[in-house]
């Protein structure tokens, strides 16, 4: 291949948390610092790249100059969006697409939901940039909780953010909280002991996406915010696993929840990026047909959305596939899904018209196209 043929988009790598009982250490420090470190450096060479292209110079062969996004990968059950804030703007001054890989990991929907309106919001996503996988926004939500027995065991802190989170983005989606459900929200703050409003702590959540060694004010928020990353006990409470009963109101009320955040996605143009083999060889899906690509993006007019998309093979060398075989399984799975009479739901010309478009945003939306 010539040297003009490749791109790259530099992935950050989300680690566990080692354990440190120093106490003004923050969470996810050492990937924190790891981070920092190396946006220095690709910074460096952007900011070397521009010199060049100010003075018309020759740039073939520069490997700077074929540096056209970020990432952050892996199991996000490691880190959140929060740790790679400060990495994202500082490269985000340079025209460079922005990608996140968020939703693929979760304790619960409403988990995976929420670190995907975290990745939106903290990392200042815009037209065009990424989200991987974001099968939390697209899988069925009576399928996933059935097949947990309508039980989950979640760790406190992310069983609390998620609670608040939803209560919050109801609010302000208009969404109705059934009783019930508005009553396990409420219960589950409370037993947190924290003595704040709900209102303070879901400010102290966007806090989150500061730089945790900046000094703050004095308000209710910052100090939660403040105890989030220093209060040994607290985090202590944070980590032990709590028991979450799935009633059926909460599977509807997800089903909202869903809906209104592909809408706020779709209004914003975010793309995002689908890797069918990835999630069924090592996600939450069994079958092909399963993917939400197809609600994410429909085949024909039944459906309410036309998000943005793209087919990627994730890793292909792991998961021993190609940009063609991706699409050939997509389409065999098209092909065969079936009407309630048996007979087919979508012809080959409708499939390839489906097609067509998909590989059409990946020109559209590429990163590196101005």
């Amino acid at each position: 291949s010539s040297v003009a043929e490749y791109r790259i988009i530099y992935h950050f790598i989300k680690k566990k948390e080692k354990q440190n009982k120093m106490v003004r250490i923050c969470r996810n420090y050492q990937v924190r610092a790891e981070t920092k470190k190396q946006a220095a450096a690709i910074y460096k060479l952007l900011q070397k790249c521009e010199r060049v292209q100010k003075f018309k110079f020759n740039l073939k062969g520069y490997v700077a100059d074929r540096i056209v996004g970020i990432d952050a990968a892996n199991s996000e059950l490691f880190c959140r969006p929060e740790v790679f804030v400060q990495a994202f703007e500082r490269l985000s001054s340079f025209h460079i697409g922005l990608t996140y890989h968020v939703g693929e990991d979760f304790y619960d929907i409403a988990d995976g939901l929420r670190a995907i309106d975290e990745a939106i919001h903290f990392l200042n996503l815009k037209r065009g940039d990424r989200l991987g996988h974001c099968l939390a926004l697209g899988i069925q939500p009576l399928c996933y909780y059935s097949e947990h027995d309508y039980h989950l065991t979640i760790p406190y802190q992310v069983l609390v953010d998620d609670m608040v989170w939803l209560k919050m983005k109801s609010m302000e989606w208009n969404i109705v909280i059934p009783p019930r459900i508005e009553k396990q929200i409420i219960d589950v703050f409370n037993s947190a002991s924290l003595g704040q409003s709900m209102s303070d702590y879901y400010v102290a959540m966007g806090m989150r996406k500061r730089n945790p060694y900046e000094i703050g004010d004095k308000s209710n928020s910052y100090k939660i915010y403040n105890g989030y990353h220093y209060d040994l006990d607290l985090r202590k409470r944070g980590e032990t696993v709590e028991d979450f009963k799935i009633y059926p109101e909460y599977i509807s009320f997800i089903e909202a929840v869903q809906h209104k955040m592909v809408e706020y996605i779709e209004s914003q143009q975010l793309v995002i990026e689908c890797c069918p083999s990835s999630n069924v060889k090592i996600g939450r899906l069994k079958r092909f047909e399963q993917h939400p690509i197809f609600a994410f993006c429909c085949v024909k007019n039944e459906g309410n959305h036309n998000l943005p998309v793209t087919v990627n093979t994730d890793d292909l060398g792991i998961f021993y596939t190609s940009l063609p075989r991706e699409f050939e399984l997509l389409s065999l799975a098209l092909l065969k899904k079936r009407n309630e009479d048996g007979s087919t739901l979508y012809n080959s010309q409708e499939v390839y018209d489906w097609i067509e478009r998909i590989v059409k945003n990946a020109h559209v939306y590429r990163f590196g196209n101005n």
